[in-house]
């Protein structure tokens, strides 16, 4: 691991950070955890450090660390009036100051590397704070007033005053409270809503991710022990998803969890000549039953994610298990972001992904009618262009939250027009935007005009103008479907709503190709209900070898 120190001169505070060793850019998600504590010395940081178990740890689970550092006199974390204290509010930029440095093409955040030509990559649902003595009740007040990116919490006496329980915006924290005063846990079980007890504490019986666990231990500090210790029982089993303005709490799995897929890291063997990594997940229904061809599902990550990334994030897994396909999450070969526009000075990842369905063909047996493919961001606008350029490999998309086809003067699209002249395909689509993402409302000369534009004409479906201007009734999807459905699909989280437009094919058939899906409140994410929903949807077609499709 590698200790540094950093000083910002516009805010006058300096923190140390900790990095895992090894390569900056792996496969397996990055976790980060900022550790607030009352002394600023460099020894009270090594101090923690030195604890065999968490440097262990810290390596194994790529856990990033920041340590604010307090002035003399340290922290004080009632706020003066509405919001966060002035301290509690410099934690808070000194942890964001970790993500907005010079990037390499199109990102512009991501932890400062010891090696500049790098970046580490942690994402907004992994991120956790800790804190002892005065750094606690910091920590708290984060957590009650601010949660954003938060997903959990771990203190070691503290307290939170009376501003801060006041100003609390009343967004659940997990929270593992050690010698908190039984106003700060009353406070937090209700800020979880709890209502089940569980070992060592209480949850929310509908989310068991919203918990809080209290211990009573005298003299505890927060040392390398109490660290493993809230990984171990909280931070590793708890994610921050964006599905409203301050989040939502869910389970989370970290890499002790991938015994259940099979891990190809860096290997050379699809044929290209280059070094390749992606995840496979076999469901125990497709290994006990070997003799069934079993559907594939590939799904692409974001933009400087990674396979761990999306392993957490959409949870394929879980739908994988119930319905008994194949899920392959490759990473992009650049390491960071898909080459979607298939620029040929950059890397061949259409071709990649091309090689990995051929790989995986041969390695189970899969049913080559019903192979599907989804992404996120860069990954969702790189799945609809292998779709468009592979249309007789393809029988279904599962598209999330993307801008692109602004450019069509890009090979992909070259490619489409061309195959397309070849055969008449047709696509199925299930697409699903964000109400808090850059585009929305939908309105004429945006990207989502503009790629669900592409797919109507693809699928022989009507194109209406979409407006400049959102129509109030068009719930911001700027064209309204041949049918609109308006539902909450996830009775644990009633609270969420989406609206579907679907769009019908003038073929003779008439049947629905497109689908545009609002998700009201989420931001730039995945939420887990989707992809039971994109699942649902794509699971009956199936791509014929004469290039046709058909519908089971």
């Amino acid at each position: 691991m590698e200790l540094k120190y950093f000083e910002y001169d516009d805010l006058g505070y300096s923190q140390y950070v900790v990095y895992p060793g090894g390569p900056i850019r792996r496969c397996y998600e990055e976790s980060l955890i900022t550790i607030v504590r009352d002394d600023p010395s460099e020894e009270s940081v090594r101090a923690i450090l030195a604890d065999p178990a968490f440097a262990a740890m810290i390596e194994e689970q790529r856990l990033i660390l920041n340590f604010p550092n307090p002035k003399e006199g340290g922290w004080n974390a009632e706020p003066d009036g509405y919001g966060l204290s002035h301290d509690a509010d410099i934690v808070w930029k000194l942890t964001q100051k970790l993500f907005y440095f010079p990037m390499p093409r199109f990102m512009k955040f991501g932890v400062p590397p010891s090696n500049p030509g790098n970046r580490w990559h942690i994402m907004h649902n992994a991120r956790y704070y800790a804190g002892v003595g005065g750094g606690a009740a910091i920590v708290q007040s984060l957590a009650s007033i601010y949660p954003i990116n938060i997903s959990a919490i771990m203190t070691v006496g503290g307290g939170l005053g009376p501003k801060a329980m006041a100003n609390s915006v009343c967004s659940p924290v997990a929270a593992a409270l050690w010698n908190a005063p039984g106003e700060t846990v009353n406070f937090f079980r209700r800020l979880n809503e709890c209502d089940t007890e569980m070992t060592g504490g209480w949850c929310k019986e509908a989310n068991p991710a919203q918990r809080v666990i209290v211990e009573d231990r005298p003299g505890a500090t927060l040392d390398g022990g109490a660290l493993v210790w809230a990984w171990e029982n909280l931070f590793s089993k708890v994610t921050r998803i964006n599905a409203d303005f301050y989040g939502e709490l869910e389970e989370r799995i970290v890499k002790a969890d991938y015994k259940y897929y099979v891990v190809h890291e860096d290997e050379n063997v699809l044929g290209d000549g280059r070094e390749h990594t992606w995840f496979e997940y076999v469901p125990q229904v497709v290994r006990d039953h070997p003799e069934k061809p079993a559907p594939v599902l590939m799904f692409c990550h974001g933009g400087a994610d990674s396979c761990g990334n999306v392993a957490n994030m959409v949870r394929l897994d879980k739908v994988a298990d119930q319905e008994g396909f194949i899920v392959v999450i490759p990473w992009s070969t650049s390491k960071w972001g898909w080459n979607q526009n298939m620029l040929p000075e950059e890397d061949d990842d259409i071709g990649y992904l091309e090689k990995l369905y051929h790989y995986v063909a041969k390695e189970y047996n899969v049913d080559p009618g019903k192979m599907y493919i989804g992404g996120f961001s860069n990954g969702c606008g790189t799945a609809q262009a292998f779709a468009m350029t592979h249309p007789d490999m393809i029988a279904g998309v599962f598209a999330d939250n993307t801008r692109s086809f602004q450019n069509r003067n890009t090979m992909n699209f070259h490619i489409a027009g061309k195959r397309k002249c070849e055969y008449d395909y047709r696509m199925p689509i299930w697409y699903c935007y964000g109400s808090r993402d850059l585009e929305y409302p939908v309105v004429r000369g945006s990207g989502q005009q503009e790629q669900y534009d592409f797919w109507k004409a693809y699928n022989n479906i009507d194109i209406k103008e979409t407006p400049y201007k959102s129509v109030s009734d068009s719930y911001g999807a700027g064209i309204l479907g041949d049918r609109v459905e308006v539902y909450t699909p996830n009775p644990k989280r009633p609270h969420r709503r989406y609206v579907t437009n679907r769009f019908y094919t003038n073929d003779p058939n008439g049947w629905n190709l497109y689908n545009y899906s609002i998700a009201f409140g989420k931001g730039h994410d995945v939420n887990p209900e989707e992809c039971w929903l994109a699942w649902d949807y794509l699971k009956h077609f199936r791509r014929n070898q004469d290039g046709s499709l058909s519908m089971e």
